[in-house]
């Protein structure tokens, strides 16, 4: 009942900082239980707001536009919100290289990844049904309109 109050009264970041300090307290009751260890009521406060701080800056991209020599021309940072695995941040993150390269008149352009999983998602031309596999489809279709364009 008091979760639904406060879903039903709270902005999204109130509702975040509330969710991380039930975790931080859901953690500690863990350690008196399993392990004896009782931890002070500001320590399991502030590691929530490090958590939430952290779990926040995880949501985001960052891109890097480079020369042939590898110098930095432009970066941008994208914020993205409920991203639940690896994959799916890493698909997001070439969809929102290609949909920034789409506009620019740069020649010869290659993305990068250190996601094998993602890298032969995109190359491959088997089609996918999943969520994951609609964002595949999007990024090979702007790959499609862009000319020099390599992953």
């Amino acid at each position: 009942m008091w979760w639904e109050c406060i879903l039903e009264s709270c902005d999204n970041n109130k509702r975040a900082e509330v969710a991380v300090v039930c975790r931080s307290l859901w953690k500690a009751m863990n350690e008196v239980v399993w392990n004896k260890k009782f931890t002070r009521l500001y320590i399991i406060i502030a590691r929530a707001k490090q958590y939430l701080e952290k779990w926040r800056h995880a949501q985001r991209l960052g891109l890097v536009v480079r020369d042939s020599d590898g110098a930095m021309i432009l970066a941008k940072t994208v914020r993205i919100n409920e991203v639940l695995d690896l994959e799916m941040a890493e698909v997001m993150a070439i969809k929102e290289a290609l949909s920034w390269t789409k506009n620019q008149t740069w020649q010869k352009i290659t993305i990068e990844s250190d996601c094998l999983v993602v890298v032969h998602s995109i190359r491959s031309r088997a089609p996918m049904s999943s969520p994951f596999g609609r964002i595949v489809q999007q990024c090979r279709g702007l790959m499609q309109e862009q000319n020099g364009l390599l992953i």
